[in-house]
């Protein structure tokens, strides 16, 4: 067990693993590979990490158990923590992950948040691609590797004002609440993923298969922010919710796949503000299947814009989009832009529309009805 504050100021110095009669499932076998860190033990379920910015800690496991809480301590919301599995162990987060700073954990073998567990931090990057100590402190977003272990969420990710949220991995599934003040949620599914910019619409997937799925069964929220999936296929059966509260904020939801798109009839999609949001649906080569209900609603000004792409688009069942706007209605585009001749938007080969499907782009109190184009 730690006893009392163990420090490191230099690259490699191994700080000292947590002796084999540390009965808990908080942390061990920490070695410090860059930057001030200090350990202590203010009780015996909790261990607590204070750490400068930028630093890099190899563990030998990181796995909190239900009863148990990691907090850690950092400068500001902007310092961040690299935390990298270096054993055999994936990584079991049921306990508390804590931190007023952003948290990366690494872990090729497979990350799992249990359904009572609560991680609240200034921003979560969990991957199972491994990323270079290097890009970590240049902060480039670039993770690649062996790994092939899932990330699995049943608990609930919260992260404070404008922070990000990022799950990264072969395979991923949120069956919990992800949740975030303004900022971005990410779900990336493939093998080698770069984020240039958080201001793009497209992440580059260096490696990307019709078998690294994203399955979203719970809720993303981000507050007016953006919620953002991209894999080689994704299904999404729960509620994705980028509505905003400001009249300067529009929320934005993406998902990006190189194969099919499954939005199920209890599904929904809404980033309803002020003034409509965006929610662009895409298949590079797939099809996108559409059964739930898409909104981007504007409550005092216009309605916002809503894309439904792909190789074959399908609005099924009582599939319901709705762009009305206060002053006017917005903009849905089905299977391409008006008579296809829009270079910038992909048209489907293929587009069906059900019987019991329904578009609306009205103009609720005043002002012109919205563009339904429909290819």
């Amino acid at each position: 067990m730690y006893k009392g504050i163990l420090k490191c100021t230099c690259y490699g110095l191994l700080l000292g693993l947590l002796s084999g009669t540390y009965t808990h499932a908080n942390p061990n076998g920490a070695q410090v590979i860059n930057g001030q860190v200090s350990f202590t033990n203010p009780q015996l379920n909790t261990l607590q990490i204070t750490n400068s910015p930028g630093a890099i800690i190899n563990w030998q496991q990181f796995s909190i158990q239900q009863n148990e809480i990691t907090r850690f301590i950092q400068q500001s919301a902007n310092s961040a923590v690299l935390n990298r599995v270096v054993s055999q162990d994936p990584s079991s987060i049921l306990g508390q992950l804590l931190s007023n700073g952003r948290v990366f954990l690494i872990n090729p073998n497979g990350i799992m948040f249990g359904k009572d567990a609560v991680i609240d931090t200034a921003g979560l990057i969990a991957s199972t691609l491994d990323m270079t100590d290097e890009d970590f402190i240049a902060g480039h977003l670039k993770f690649q590797g062996q790994g092939m272990g899932a990330i699995q969420n049943k608990g609930y990710i919260k992260a404070g004002a404008n922070a990000n949220i990022f799950l990264i991995a072969p395979n991923i599934e949120n069956s919990g609440i992800i949740e975030t003040d303004g900022g971005q949620i990410i779900l990336a599914a493939g093998e080698s993923i770069t984020i240039a910019s958080l201001d793009s619409d497209h992440i580059v997937f260096d490696v990307q298969a019709p078998e690294h799925e994203v399955v979203n069964l719970g809720k993303l929220i981000t507050h007016g922010g953006a919620a953002r999936m991209f894999a080689g296929t994704i299904q999404h059966s729960g509620s994705i919710n980028a509505d905003s509260l400001s009249v300067d904020e529009q929320g934005r939801v993406q998902l990006f796949a190189k194969a099919d798109i499954e939005i199920s009839s209890d599904a929904t999609i809404t980033a309803n503000g002020a003034e409509g949001g965006e929610v662009k649906i895409e298949s590079d080569t797939g099809t996108v299947w559409n059964s739930g209900t898409i909104e981007a609603k504007g409550t005092q000004q216009q309605g916002g814009h809503v894309e439904v792409l792909g190789e074959r688009v399908a609005l099924l069942d009582e599939a319901s989009i709705d762009v009305s706007g206060e002053t006017g209605g917005g903009e849905v585009l089905v299977g391409g832009d008006y008579q296809g001749k829009n270079e910038d938007v992909k048209n489907a080969k293929q587009t069906y529309i059900g019987k019991d499907t329904t578009i609306k782009a009205d103009a609720v109190t005043n002002g012109d009805g919205g563009n339904n184009r429909i290819v």
